[in-house]
């Protein structure tokens, strides 16, 4: 996992001492609820400190390979009720007088 949030999956081909590593095989893996989908990047190297988590995948199968366009759009749709429920919320501690 990245600092800003991004999973990448691959073979670890090489890491350096300052956690620099080279990714092979690399996929961008998007999740939404319990569907996923691999973007496909090649080889990929990350610097240390853009790495925020590093470790072999544990999946046991509860995940399930979807489209990306229905990978993309639950995430959206994830997002703004996530947005229209902190709205609701600041409104009702009076945080907001009008939206």
């Amino acid at each position: 996992m990245l600092v800003d949030g991004r999973k990448i999956v691959g073979v670890l081909r090489s890491y350096d001492q300052f956690a620099n590593i080279m990714i092979d095989e690399a996929y961008e893996r998007h999740i939404a609820d319990n569907f996923f989908a691999d973007v496909f990047l090649g080889v990929m190297i990350v610097r240390g400190e853009n790495l925020a988590l590093f470790g072999e995948s544990t999946d046991n199968g509860s995940l399930v390979e979807a489209p990306i366009d229905v990978v993309f759009r639950r995430q959206e749709e994830l997002i703004e009720s996530s947005d229209a429920h902190h709205r609701a919320v600041t409104v009702d501690l009076g945080f907001l007088d009008d939206i």
